[in-house]
C-alpha cells in the first residue's frame, strides 16, 4: 500500500514538475494569469515540500515573504526592483553584475546571487521558478540538518545574523500559522 502511495506521489510530482517546465521554457509562469492565483506555482512547492520531506506549507510561506510568489522578484542590495517578465528581470541582474554588484536575491524564493550563484549554469537557470525552488527546498533542508530545528533554519535562509533574520523568521511562521499548518 505504502508502494502504490510513494509511486502515486512520484507521478504527480513528475507531472506537475513537466508542467511547470515547459511553462517556463515557453516564458509564461503559472502566476502570470491573474486568475490562476498562482495554483500551479503552490501546487509544485507543495510537491517539492513533501518530496523533500519538509514541513506542508513552510517552504510556501519562504517564498510567500520573500516574492510574494513572484517568479520574477529581483532584489538588488536590499532595494526591491520591478520588472514585467523574467527577460528584463535577466537583464537588469546582468547590469547589476556588470556593475560589480553582488548582493542580489534572484527570482521567487529570493536566492542569494552571492553566496548561491555557482550552484546554478546561468542566470537565466537562477531565476527559472521550478529550479529555483528546488534549490530554495535544498538549501532549506540543508539548513534544518545543520541547525537542528526548523525554526532555526527559517532564520539562516535569510541570514546568520540575529539583528537580521529574528524579524524576518517571525514574519514566515506567521505567514506558516497562517496556511492552516502546525509548526513541528
Amino acid at each position: 500500500m505504502n508502494k502504490v502511495l510513494n509511486i502515486k506521489k512520484r507521478i504527480t510530482g513528475t507531472i506537475i514538475f513537466l508542467s511547470l517546465l515547459i511553462l517556463s521554457n515557453t516564458g509564461t509562469y503559472a502566476t502570470d494569469n491573474t486568475s490562476s492565483n498562482g495554483y500551479w506555482i503552490k501546487k509544485y512547492i507543495a510537491a517539492v515540500e513533501q518530496r523533500n520531506e519538509i514541513p506542508r506549507g513552510l517552504l510556501s510561506a519562504i517564498v510567500s515573504i520573500e516574492s510574494g510568489f513572484n517568479p520574477t522578484a529581483v532584489n538588488i542590495e536590499g532595494k526591491s526592483v520591478i520588472t514585467n517578465n523574467k527577460y528584463e528581470a535577466i537583464k537588469i541582474i546582468k547590469n547589476a553584475v556588470n556593475q560589480g554588484v553582488t548582493n542580489i536575491d534572484v527570482g521567487i524564493a529570493q536566492i542569494n546571487y552571492r553566496w548561491h550563484k555557482d550552484n546554478f549554469r546561468n542566470i537565466e537557470e537562477m531565476i527559472n521558478p521550478t529550479a529555483n525552488i528546488e534549490y530554495a527546498a535544498k538549501l532549506l533542508l540543508s539548513l534544518f540538518k545543520q541547525h537542528g530545528t526548523w525554526h532555526k533554519a527559517i532564520r539562516h535562509y535569510h541570514s546568520a545574523n540575529p539583528n537580521h533574520h529574528n524579524q524576518y523568521s517571525r514574519k514566515v511562521v506567521i505567514a506558516w500559522l497562517g496556511s492552516g499548518q502546525l509548526i513541528k
